[in-house]
């Protein structure tokens, strides 16, 4: 099987990686940083936390926030959207992909948001506190994969009637997803109905 190599790499693609990778690093590390800041002072209140509802440090004290072999989510991000915006700025800068790097970056993003769902299913349903900063990585995670996915999908069967749909529909199939998770957030936590 040959190894199709694309020409150039799509720079709206490109794009979102750089912004993405720059917004999940920021929220990543201050995570880490309130983390470290709360595991030396239990009193401490993190930046992120509003309400009873919005409060980062029960998230952050919670056995799912080091999920990963025991390592603090936050730090996996910082791995992660580290290597999103290297990415994202080789491509800026003329690297062109071959088939096998877009599926590993394919499967590192289905992880990715694989376990980001994982991780807001916990939040809303078993932890019952929410994190500003975990909501901004589940939404750059989301979004990356998504277009990611249909940016594969077009390179690789540009000419299959699914991938026509989903690259018509890429936009309002993103939306619906973030609006749904949206949705079931404010019908656990009664935001809809104060």
């Amino acid at each position: 099987m040959q190894d199709r190599t694309i020409t150039t790499a799509p720079k709206g693609l490109s794009w979102l990686y750089v912004v993405a990778g720059l917004i999940g690093l920021g929220a990543a590390m201050t995570l880490t940083v309130e983390k470290f800041i709360l595991a030396e002072n239990v009193s401490y209140v993190p930046t992120c936390s509003f309400s009873a509802e919005f409060a980062c440090s029960s998230v952050m004290a919670s056995d799912q926030a080091s999920a990963i072999f025991g390592v603090p989510n936050p730090l996996w991000g910082i791995i992660g959207f580290s290597v999103v915006l290297a990415i994202g700025v080789m491509q800026l800068a003329g690297f062109r992909p071959p088939m096998w790097f877009r599926y590993c970056a394919q499967l590192g993003f289905t992880a990715a948001t694989i376990f980001c769902m994982w991780l807001f299913y916990q939040s809303v349903y078993n932890i019952g506190a929410l994190c500003l900063y975990c909501m901004i990585t589940w939404a750059v995670t989301v979004t990356m994969f998504w277009f990611t996915t249909v940016n594969n999908l077009e390179t690789d069967a540009p000419d299959n009637a699914i991938t026509r749909v989903v690259s018509m529909l890429r936009f309002p199939i993103l939306i619906a997803w973030v609006a749904l998770i949206a949705l079931l957030i404010c019908v656990e936590f009664r935001f809809l109905f104060f």
